[in-house]
């Protein structure tokens, strides 16, 4: 009988299962001849390397393309398993990007994610010293080889510009004028950092964002002899990394800019005028009651009046969680409805402005909104059919560890111990007609049953649910500040993937 992908699935999860039984009657004296795994960064053919299984160079016969919830590559449904790479780490020196692309592909790595790589400068990132849309030529340089060398293993690239927030230069106030609003430079990072939320709000920020991806796709890859746009090897590009207007980031930068505080009032009440046509209208829709009442989230009352022009759209998940809304917001229910379609409105804006933005310059590839999350129930939803819009449904998801010092609870628990926990969880956000991807999850360290993860996600969620790509992450970033040869921290990475062993710091 063939094996389908259903019933492979189904098989590794009961070995997994009944592993996880045995293991917990293992004594010390049962594992006195087991010996210790230690992987070397041995890049030549082996009877285990994968490198034969990569179509090389990545995107030899054209583009990954999306087709409802799935992605094909040359008429095939294709799977994507990588891992992430972080700030400098985008770009290493020659001899080190060599060595990953061979490494990876041995281990059957087809796809990186280059994260943060427009973070800062220096070892943040290849940002220039003055301006985060121009970038350094040498670290530019080195990323271009690292990319090359992706491509020719036969390694897709996906492309997360910085954390979320975007990190200005000096040169940057030409942009954003109220920079300083946002706080002062950081005298080690030469950069000033906007708050979480701040550009789905400021269409000054998202020229900025747009202005650097545009800047970075038009340029020509000396090593492939394509511009980013044009090179298929790159399979994706983020819009933002884990914010949401819709989180509970969602009034901080209105209380850090005064500027921005002003605007987004004022079209929040041009907004309101053409729902409700006058103040009297909107106060019979509201009621008096709803309007000057966020003392206590740090906006004093000013006596807001849709004459003014001063409403504010104030809220957050807790606000709009079901609970509130019939409970204890009850009174301001209607506001705080208007204030979440307002704001999922100027979310959705913000993404297609970029994505056609990164049409025009000629990026036919695969688009994500955001990675986030937003609460649940309403909130939630309107989150996520922001990012369906976009393309393919990607998240976040961590578990297991702890940290002492943040006064966490130490998880040292495996995901078998009940139906759906963990990063299995995340599965309940997949979407009609769109792919569905995790770019981060890992089992944090200390958990010693991080070698379930990877099959996991590659036998659950990869093949019966039908998850269609894994980056996992790292508890620190892969690649570290250094560029050495040998047992660094990235080299600790395809075990991980394969499952060998749980993540190390």
């Amino acid at each position: 009988m063939d094996l389908t992908e259903h019933h492979l699935s189904r098989i590794i999860i009961s070995i997994l299962y009944a592993w996880a039984a045995w293991s917990s009657t293992v004594s010390a004296a049962d594992m006195a001849d087991w010996f210790v795994f230690e992987p070397t960064n041995d890049t030549g053919p082996s009877v285990i390397g994968m490198e034969r299984w990569l179509d090389k160079p990545a995107g030899k016969h054209g583009r990954i393309k999306r087709d409802r919830d799935k992605l094909l590559y040359h008429g095939q449904p294709l799977k994507l398993w990588g891992l992430n790479l972080c700030f400098s780490a985008c770009a290493p020196k020659r001899e080190l990007a060599e060595q990953r692309a061979k490494f990876y592909a041995k281990y059957g790595i087809n796809s990186v994610r280059l994260h943060k790589y427009l973070d800062g400068p220096g070892w943040a990132g290849i940002q220039s010293a003055d301006s985060c849309v121009a970038f350094d030529p040498e670290g530019l340089d080195r990323m271009d080889y690292q990319v090359a060398k992706f491509k020719e293993a036969g390694i897709y690239v996906l492309l997360s510009a910085h954390f979320g927030a975007l990190k200005l230069g000096p040169a940057d106030r030409e942009y954003v004028p109220y920079l300083d609003e946002f706080g002062k430079f950081d005298e080690r990072k030469k950069r000033v950092t906007t708050p979480h939320s701040a550009i789905q709000y400021a269409p000054e920020l998202q020229d900025v964002q747009i202005r650097q991806m545009v800047n970075l796709l038009k340029h020509t890859n000396p090593y492939t002899g394509l511009t980013y746009a044009e090179d298929p090897a790159i399979a994706f590009i983020e819009v933002v990394n884990e914010q949401s207007i819709l989180f509970f980031t969602s009034m901080a930068p209105l209380k850090a800019s005064s500027t921005l505080r002003r605007a987004t009032a004022e079209r929040f009440s041009d907004w309101l005028r053409k729902k409700y046509r006058s103040h009297e209208g909107l106060q019979a829709a509201w009621g008096q009651e709803a309007l000057d009442g966020f003392a206590n989230d740090g906006f004093r009352a000013v006596g807001e009046h849709l004459d003014k022009r001063n409403i504010l759209p104030l809220g957050n998940p807790w606000y709009w969680d079901p609970a509130q809304l019939n409970g204890s917001q009850a009174y301001r229910k209607q506001r705080l409805l208007d204030t979440l379609e307002f704001l999922y409105g100027l979310q959705c804006d913000f993404y297609d402005r970029y994505v056609d933005a990164m049409r025009q310059v000629g990026y036919a590839g695969e688009i994500l909104g955001s990675n986030w999350q937003a609460g649940r129930a309403l909130s939630h939803f309107y989150n996520l059919h922001s990012d369906w819009r976009v393309g393919a449904i990607d998240r976040h998801n961590y578990f297991g560890g702890g940290s002492a010092r943040r006064g966490e609870t130490f998880n040292n628990a495996s995901m078998l111990r009940s139906a759906g926990s963990g990063t299995l969880s995340v599965g309940l956000q997949q979407c009609i007609d769109r792919p569905f991807m995790l770019s981060e999850w890992i089992h944090v360290f200390p958990n010693e049953w991080g070698v379930e993860g990877p099959a996991l996600l590659g036998a659950y969620g990869c093949g019966l649910q039908g998850w269609d790509v894994s980056y996992l992450f790292q508890n620190r970033d892969s690649g570290g500040f250094s560029d050495r040869i040998g047992r660094d921290r990235w080299d600790v990475t395809a075990p991980q993937v394969l499952g060998v062993f749980p993540a190390v710091a």
